[in-house]
């Protein structure tokens, strides 16, 4: 009979099946659970809650006998008033609880301790109320006979029931929950026998449907295999006319979609190793999902390509020395080239930084600045190190010569430049210590001169003393000459008068 039908007319028939099948387990552990609950709810309500009522009343009752005895035995007419007040409120307690537990459900031989306990708590009632009346009043004596005979008489029977009734819903209850869990057996035992009947079931006639549609389903999965480990160049035969085959024709035609697709990828990835990036696939020419993912193809690779392209841009920038660009955000798994090229600017200024730093120091004649080369690796790290070099040499051969001009300002020209240097600081070195030695011998050679100059005004200086000496005595004998040139002149003047 199923081999006449087809897939989806054997699939409806057995997921039919199936549905009444699961309806009808599902019915019957419906039905089982209502009923499990219903009898729980009747445990709960009708003999646990009832249970903790009937000890609540036993607590009630048992209090009220206390008071009425203390009423009696405290005499005091006071402190018997009082007694009575709490006896009314225990009596209120005992009423709602008693009320309580009438409305549940009553079994018959409750239903005869209800009884019982009716007529026995009014007889104890009456009674007890005759001891508080009698406190109240000041017979002490009597209220106390009354309370140890007659009230204790029927305060026990009042007690004694109420125990019955408490151990009566002990029992029920078990014999309730007993009945419950053998119910629930019973059905649980039908639901597993209707589950095993129909596992039976589904499992015949799907071993019959998988039997009729296994060749051509195996014939499908070929197909799907092959295009799934991408073997598109497999040729599909369709023979038949059931779902399967229809299929195939599908199959065969996503084959050579799929064909003219991986063909149109070749060709751009062809193009664009040829350097031709500019081009895309003619989306237009797909139907339909392929349409949408030739073009998403073609957008994907245009974003590639714009993140290439400004990425470049960023990079032209660093290399010329402008970090003022920043490269793009990008989203998701591509905001790791943001960070990088990030990095990379951090790096740039970073390093820049540390350059200009010792420069500043340099121009400013502080050669004590140095870099801090443990921030940086590789090639970084090397020109710092380099810097801190080079502004240590040039350091060392600053203090140096400073130290030879402090010594030639105080006058000594014995200092020399002992540290090694390379190319033009060692020139630097040579020609200073080169010019203190000159700087040496021409201040010798003109002490030398300065003492023979010395030497020469000295004996220049006696000269001149001795020339003075004779000048003097020259000069006296010009005045004694004269003074005779004078007296000759009279003589003259006078022989002349004469």
């Amino acid at each position: 009979m199923l081999q006449g039908m087809t897939i989806k007319s054997r699939l409806i028939l057995i997921i039919g099946f199936l549905s009444l099948l699961s309806v009808g387990i599902g019915g019957m552990g419906l039905y089982g659970l209502y009923q499990s609950n219903a009898k729980l709810e009747t445990v709960f309500e009708d003999r646990t809650v009832v249970l903790a009522d009937l000890s609540r009343m036993l607590d009630s009752l048992q209090q009220i006998r206390m008071h009425a005895v203390m009423a009696a035995n405290l005499q005091s007419i006071e402190a018997a008033r009082q007694r009575a007040a709490m006896v009314v409120n225990e009596d209120a307690k005992v009423n709602e609880l008693w009320r309580k537990f009438s409305v549940t459900y009553l079994t018959p031989e409750e239903k005869i301790l209800a009884k019982n306990f009716v007529e026995q708590w009014k007889r104890y009632q009456t009674s007890r109320n005759q001891t508080l009346n009698q406190a109240i009043n000041g017979n002490f004596e009597a209220s106390m006979e009354n309370a140890t005979r007659d009230a204790r008489v029927r305060f026990q029977e009042v007690h004694d029931t109420m125990f019955q009734l408490v151990e009566l819903q002990e029992r029920i209850a078990a014999q309730e929950y007993a009945q419950a869990q053998a119910d629930f057996s019973k059905i649980l035992m039908g639901t597993i026998v209707l589950i095993v009947i129909g596992i039976l079931l589904a499992g015949m006639v799907g071993f019959v449907l998988i039997r009729g549609v296994s060749r051509s389903i195996n014939q499908a999965v070929s197909v799907a295999e092959g295009i799934a480990s991408g073997k598109l160049d497999q040729r599909i035969e369709v023979t038949g006319g059931d779902e399967i085959s229809v299929l195939l024709q599908a199959m065969r035609k996503i084959v050579e979609v799929l064909n003219d697709f991986a063909k149109a990828q070749q060709q751009m990835k062809k193009q664009h190793d040829a350097g031709t990036t500019s081009y895309r696939i003619a989306a237009d020419q797909f139907p339909g999902s392929y349409c949408d993912i030739a073009k998403a193809t073609n957008e994907l690779v245009g974003a590639h390509l714009a993140v290439k392209t400004r990425l470049m841009d960023v990079i032209t920038h660093y290399a010329q020395g402008d970090l003022s660009v920043d490269m793009d955000r990008l989203p998701g798994e591509e905001a790791k080239v943001t960070e990088a090229m990030n990095k990379v600017k951090a790096s740039l200024q970073a390093i820049n930084g540390e350059i200009k730093f010792l420069v500043d120091g340099a121009v400013a004649g502080d050669f004590s600045r140095r870099g801090n080369a443990d921030k940086y690796q590789y090639e970084f790290n090397k020109i710092v190190v380099g810097l801190n070099q080079l502004i240590g040499v040039f350091e060392a051969a600053m203090k140096d010569l400073n130290q030879i001009l402090c010594a030639l300002a105080e006058g000594d020209l014995t200092q020399k430049i002992t540290n090694e240097y390379q190319g033009m600081l060692a020139q630097m070195k040579d020609d200073s210590n080169i010019t203190v030695t000159q700087l040496a011998d021409v201040i010798g050679r003109i002490k030398e001169a300065a003492d023979l100059i010395g030497t020469a005004s000295k004996e220049i200086a006696e000269g001149n003393v001795d020339l003075s000496q004779r000048t003097e005595e020259q000069a006296a004998n010009l005045e004694e000459t004269a003074a005779s040139m004078e007296e000759l002149t009279s003589t003259v003047k006078q022989n002349a008068d004469n």
